[in-house]
C-alpha cells in the first residue's frame, strides 16, 4: 500500500482525500487480507469440533467395553469357583444312590452289588426237554429244564413262576411247533390272560422235519406272590404240536426290571 502511494506521489498525482480516507482504505485492505484467514480458521475449527465429537464417542465406547469386561471377568470368576467346587466333589461309585445302583449295577459300590446278588436279583429261563404233543385250550406248558433260576421263583414241576418281590417284570416265551401245525399260546398272571401269540409251520414237500416258531413278550406289574405261566390257546380240533429239539427250543423266561 505504501509503495502504491509513493509511486503516485512521484508521478505528480494530486491527492485531495483526507487522512480519514487513508485509514479507511488501509482497514479495507487489511480486511481483504484477513478474510481468507478467518475462513481458514473457521474450517479448521469445524474439523476440530468434529474430531472432539469423535474422541468423545470413542471414550464412551471404551467405558462401555470396560464395563463389559468387568462383567465378563465377574462371570468367569464365578464359573471358575463353580468348577472348583465340582472338582472338589469326590468321584466314584459311592455317589450313586441305591435306586440308581439297581439299574446300573456296574457303577455301584461293591457291597451294594453283593447285597442285591444275594437277595434282590430275580430272573429265570427254562426250556422243554420233551415233545409237547397235542395241546389245546387250558393245557399248561411245562418247561422242565432250567437254564437259570435266580431268586428261585420258577417251579419246574408245574411250570409256574411266583414273584419273590413286588415290581415290574418282563416275560419272554418262544413256542416251537411241528411240521404242518398251528399253535396259539397265552401268558396268564394270577389266572388272567395277559398276552396271546401264535406259531405256524406250513406243510411242505420236504418232509416232516420242518418246524416254525412264535415269540411272545410282555412287561407287567406283579405283587409278591403273584403267579405267571404259559398255556395253550389253540381251539379243540386244531392240529397243534409243540416241539423242542435241536432245530429250536420252546422256552419261557422272565426277569424283574424294577423293584417297586
Amino acid at each position: 500500500m505504501c509503495c502504491l502511494i509513493f509511486i503516485l506521489l512521484c508521478c505528480g498525482v494530486d491527492f485531495s482525500f483526507s487522512q480519514v480516507d487513508i485509514k479507511a482504505a488501509v482497514k479495507e485492505e487489511i480486511k481483504k487480507q484477513i478474510s481468507p484467514l478467518w475462513a481458514k480458521y473457521a474450517e479448521v475449527e469445524a474439523v476440530n469440533l468434529k474430531n472432539q465429537k469423535t474422541i468423545s464417542d470413542l471414550q464412551k465406547q471404551i467405558l462401555e467395553l470396560k464395563k463389559d469386561n468387568v462383567l465378563k471377568s465377574s462371570e468367569i470368576f464365578i464359573a471358575n469357583q463353580r468348577l472348583q467346587q465340582l472338582a472338589s466333589i469326590p468321584r466314584g461309585e459311592s455317589l450313586l444312590s441305591e435306586d440308581i445302583c439297581h439299574y446300573v449295577s456296574r457303577q455301584c459300590p461293591t457291597n451294594s452289588r453283593q447285597g442285591r446278588q444275594i437277595g434282590q436279583n430275580v430272573a429265570f429261563s427254562a426250556y422243554m426237554e420233551h415233545k409237547g404233543g397235542n395241546n389245546h385250550i387250558g393245557n399248561k406248558l411245562l418247561y422242565n429244564q432250567v437254564l437259570g433260576n435266580y431268586g428261585n421263583g420258577y417251579n419246574t414241576s408245574n411250570g409256574i413262576f411266583t414273584a419273590p418281590s413286588t415290581g415290574l417284570y418282563a416275560f419272554l416265551w418262544v413256542t416251537q411247533v411241528h411240521h404242518d401245525s398251528w399253535c396259539s399260546t397265552r401268558m396268564l398272571r394270577n389266572g388272567y390272560i395277559m398276552s396271546v401269540t401264535s406259531s405256524n409251520a406250513k406243510a411242505t414237500g420236504s418232509g416232516a422235519n420242518e418246524s416254525g416258531s412264535g415269540t411272545g413278550f410282555l412287561i407287567t406289574y406283579m405283587n409278591r406272590g403273584d403267579t405267571a405261566f404259559i398255556e395253550m390257546n389253540s381251539p379243540s380240533g386244531q392240529t397243534c404240536s409243540v416241539v423242542s429239539n435241536d432245530k429250536g427250543l420252546s422256552t419261557f423266561s422272565g426277569w424283574e426290571i424294577a423293584i417297586i
